[in-house]
């Protein structure tokens, strides 16, 4: 599997599953971040990996969108522990780098 499944240990499955009047199983739902059930349908159907990957674009497309609003200053603002963490979720290398203005030169360039 591509996808992380997630435990249920509050009931919301099986809420789910009754408001959508699911009877049988596999059956899988999809939320956005935001909360919202993007797909809820059988996990073999090419709907599903289809919606995945739809939402993988937009998740990048967010990050991207967020990383472009950030100022040097903004970033100069942050610690090190920040920027470091910002650039391992934007599969960027760092280890070459020794210097603070370094980390903020290397996200201004993604």
């Amino acid at each position: 599997m591509n996808y992380r499944v997630a435990i249920d240990k509050n009931g919301t499955a099986n809420e789910l599953m009754r408001a959508y009047n699911v009877t049988g199983i596999p059956h899988a739902f999809v939320i956005d971040a935001n909360g919202k059930i993007r797909y809820h349908g059988h996990p073999m159907e090419p709907t599903f990996a289809n919606t995945l990957e739809k939402l993988n674009i937009e998740l990048e497309e967010t990050k991207k969108s967020k990383l472009k609003s950030f100022t040097a200053d903004q970033l100069s603002a942050m610690s090190v522990k920040e920027l470091k963490q910002i650039l391992t979720d934007n599969g960027a290398d760092y280890r070459d780098l020794t210097e603070k203005r370094e980390l903020v030169e290397r996200i201004l360039r993604l």
